[in-house]
């Protein structure tokens, strides 16, 4: 049987904007990074955004631009 235990730590949060081809290679990132074995990690879709800035996205996270890890 598994205890239950309320633990207290600070926190946080960090939002990370990625396109979702590059989602696999920073969650692996941040896992093996992370200090927690379960780490809260959320991908959010995109369901309407500002073109210019949605588009200034894409082009930041285009995979020649970044080592794969």
């Amino acid at each position: 049987v598994a205890l239950r235990v309320v633990e207290t730590a600070d926190e946080v949060p960090l939002l990370i904007k990625t396109s979702s081809e590059r989602y696999a290679a920073l969650e692996e990132v941040i896992r093996s990074h992370h200090p927690y074995d379960l780490p809260e990690l959320i991908a959010l879709p995109v369901v309407r955004g500002l073109p210019e800035y949605l588009a200034w996205v894409v082009a930041e996270t285009q995979s020649e631009r970044w080592p794969s890890p």
